[in-house]
């Protein structure tokens, strides 16, 4: 799943659609097929499931510039601010390393944490029975649900045609995601595939819709009253009051973007408030404009995984109800600790390779 995140990242360039439109369905149903309690705070596939993709999304939406808006929006302010240049293939050569680097190893370290499978350590032998079973009844499930019918098919084509829009739409039409998803919607509403009665049932939906917008606006009107500059203004003189200078005062600087976003609901209001001034006081700290663009811009995708409001994908997947608050903010820190470490190691020894560093 999370490889799978990472390949359609290249044509649907929006996290959220990737969760809502793909892989949150696939989580529900896998979860679903393996319950062995009908509550989902106790299914443990689906919590290890639901974590791993929501993390796994935060790390592979770093590999592209196209990845995420955030990440052009970031490039454009740091171009206007410090004159750096940015290009896609300088994007993905510094991303590129680190983050298969967190492919690999974050499914692995979810797994300590959530142990999906219990205390023990199953065999060799116990977990291709595990896999022989899970085949048997996925086989028995689809000959008893039998050849696609009309509804199924026209479920398709318009999943197509969503993923479609979400890939090409905005180049082609100007269509923004949030417009892709609702042209999906309707063509299901228009074939009688989906009934309005159906969709209010889906109380998950709205009350995401109604608390995430809640969010947003809240770290919005925080940021209009100046709450968030006073705050950056702050992080700025005490990295320069310390005398922190180059890696060590974009280190700090850094970690301080990375736990603020506590207090925001938002990545586009986050990066309007604290990127630009935390950027200059870096670059004038010592570190070069690419290094200091590239580290914070990269910081927006560690942050994205802390909280169950801290970006679009959150709620989609919280609200499947496999993982508690305290669980979800708990994955999330040991997590941004984890991508922490890897950017720190294997990420700046990679950028010392590529001669990112004081360039």
């Amino acid at each position: 799943l999370v490889i799978g995140e990472l390949l359609l990242s290249v044509a649907i360039p929006s996290k959220s659609a990737r969760a809502g439109g793909v892989f949150g369905p696939i989580i529900a149903a896998v979860a679903e097929g393996d319950a062995r309690d009908e509550r989902p705070l106790n299914n443990k596939l689906g919590t290890y499931l639901c974590a791993t993709q929501f993390q796994g999304g935060s790390a592979t939406a770093a590999l592209l510039l196209t990845g995420t808006p955030f990440n052009v929006l970031c490039c454009d302010l740091a171009r206007d601010t410090v004159g750096a240049d940015v290009t896609w293939g300088s994007w993905f050569a510094a991303s590129s390393l680190p983050v298969l680097t967190l492919v690999a190893i974050m499914p692995a370290a979810m797994h300590l944490l959530v142990r999906p499978g219990g205390s023990g350590r199953a065999t060799a032998s116990q977990s291709l029975d595990r896999g022989a079973l899970a085949t048997g009844l996925a086989r028995d499930k689809l000959e008893k649900m039998g050849p696609p019918g009309r509804r199924e098919q026209l479920t398709l084509g318009a999943l197509v045609v969503t993923v479609a829009l979400w890939s090409v739409g905005e180049s082609l039409f100007g269509m923004n995601n949030a417009t892709a998803g609702l042209c999906g919607v309707s063509l299901l509403l228009l074939s009688g595939v989906l009934t309005w009665d159906e969709c209010l049932e889906e109380t998950a939906a709205w009350d995401c819709f109604l608390w995430f917008a809640a969010m947003i606006a809240l770290s919005s009107g925080l940021d209009q009253l100046g709450v968030m500059a006073v705050f950056s203004d702050y992080a700025s003189g005490f990295a320069s009051n310390m005398g922190l200078t180059d890696g060590p005062a974009l280190a700090f600087l850094s970690i301080i973007y990375i736990y603020s976003h506590y207090f925001f609901a938002s990545n586009t209001a986050h990066i309007s408030a604290m990127f630009p001034a935390l950027l200059l006081v870096a670059v004038s700290s010592g570190a070069s404009p690419l290094e200091a663009t590239l580290a914070l811009a990269i910081s927006n995708h560690i942050m994205s995984g802390l909280t169950h409001y801290s970006s679009g994908n959150a709620p989609v997947y919280f609200k499947l109800g496999y993982c508690s608050i305290e669980q979800w903010w708990s994955y999330g820190f040991t997590m941004s600790l984890v991508q922490i470490v890897v950017w720190l190691t294997v990420g700046r020894a990679w950028w010392s390779m590529l001669g990112i560093l004081g360039t």
